[in-house]
C-alpha cells in the first residue's frame, strides 16, 4: 500500500502523464505542505482507482421496475397461483393461456404471498440449499430460494417453498416468460377460474424480493 507522500507523488504523475500542461505548482504563499494536501484530497478517488487497474465509470442505470399486475395482463404474462386450490392461471396479452394443477410449499415451508417478478431463468438449475436438487425449467421470484419449476405434482402442497409444475408445463410457460414484462401473483384465496384469477391478480401488492 502507498504511504499518502508516495500517492501525492502518484497522482502528480498522472496528472502530468494526461495532459501537456506542466505539473501545478503552489500558489505564491502558500506552504506546500498545504497544496500537497490539497491536491491529494482532488485525486485520491482516481488515483485509487486507477491503482485497481480500473477508469472512472459511470454507475450502471438502474433495472426498470417490474411490471405491475395489471401491466403484465395488458402487455406480457401474468400469473396467479392459488394455493388453496393448489392451481395457476396463466394469461398472455391479456387472454388466458393455460392453466395446471401445481405443488407449492408444505406445513413450514409456505410459499410466500404476494407479486413477484422473474428474476432468473435457467433450462436446469440445482438447489443450492436443499442438497443440490434438480430445478428444470427454473425461473426465481426471490433471491431466498423461491421459483417455478418442473417437479412432482402430487396434488398437495409439497415443496420447500417453491412452486412445483408438471414437466411439459413448465417447458411451455419457459419459453414465453421474460424479466420486463411477467408478474407471479401467489394468494392464499381459493380460485377456481379465469375469472376469479383476473379479478385477484388486480387487488394484489408487489412484495420485497
Amino acid at each position: 500500500m502507498r504511504t499518502p507522500t508516495a500517492l501525492i507523488g502518484y497522482g502528480l504523475t498522472l496528472l502530468m502523464l494526461g495532459s501537456s500542461s506542466p505539473p501545478p505548482a503552489p500558489p505564491p504563499g502558500e506552504p506546500v505542505e498545504l497544496f500537497l494536501h490539497k491536491v491529494a484530497q482532488t485525486i485520491a478517488p482516481a488515483v485509487t482507482h486507477a491503482q485497481a487497474g480500473g477508469f472512472l465509470d459511470p454507475a450502471p442505470p438502474e433495472p426498470p421496475p417490474p411490471p405491475t399486475p395489471q401491466e403484465a395482463l395488458e402487455r406480457g404474462v401474468l400469473m396467479v397461483v392459488s394455493i388453496p386450490a393448489q392451481r395457476i392461471f396463466v394469461f398472455r396479452r391479456g387472454e388466458l393461456w393455460d392453466d395446471s394443477p401445481v405443488s407449492t410449499g408444505r406445513r413450514g415451508h409456505e410459499t410466500p404471498l404476494g407479486t413477484f417478478p422473474i428474476l432468473q431463468k435457467k433450462l436446469l438449475h440445482h438447489s443450492n440449499i436443499y442438497d443440490g436438487a434438480p430445478m428444470p425449467f427454473m425461473q426465481r421470484l426471490t433471491w431466498t430460494g423461491v421459483a417455478l419449476h418442473a417437479g412432482h405434482v402430487p396434488g398437495v402442497p409439497a415443496s420447500h417453498g417453491c412452486i412445483r409444475l408438471p414437466r411439459e408445463f413448465a417447458q411451455r410457460l419457459y419459453r414465453i416468460t421474460n424479466y420486463s414484462s411477467t408478474a407471479v401473483v401467489v394468494t392464499d384465496e381459493r380460485v377456481e377460474s379465469a375469472r376469479e384469477a383476473r379479478a385477484q391478480a388486480l387487488t394484489s401488492r408487489p412484495v420485497s424480493i
